[in-house]
């Protein structure tokens, strides 16, 4: 549906996972988060052990019983907000902040 000229599905554009390993080495310090009854999860689980195997320092996080629409989710599911605050986290690291629990937002906290 999103790629319909089939040359794309071979394209690293299109999904990470197929670029070649000199430019995934490049990658920064990564954190992915994937779903676990998302179809695309085993795709996001290789593409980060492609880049531990290349030596780029990543954590793949699974969200356990969760599906791709979970951030869509967010407001109604606990695993959503945990999912929002995990990557504000992780963005605050990657660019030498730190984000404690006293920066977190109290109103998602609450329900975390």
């Amino acid at each position: 549906m999103y790629l319909p000229n089939p040359s794309d599905l071979a394209n690293w554009d299109a999904s990470p996972h197929l670029a070649p390993p000199e430019l995934l080495a490049q990658s920064p310090k990564s954190w992915i988060a994937v779903a676990e009854l998302d179809i695309l999860c085993e795709e996001g689980k290789r593409y980060g052990g492609q880049l531990e195997a290349l030596g780029v320092a990543t954590e793949v996080q699974i969200i356990p019983g969760s599906t791709h629409s979970i951030l869509v989710l967010d407001g109604a599911l606990r695993l959503g907000r945990k999912l929002v605050l995990d990557a504000a986290e992780a963005l605050a690291e990657a660019f030498g902040s730190t984000l404690g629990k006293e920066d977190r937002w109290p109103e998602l906290d609450r329900h975390v």
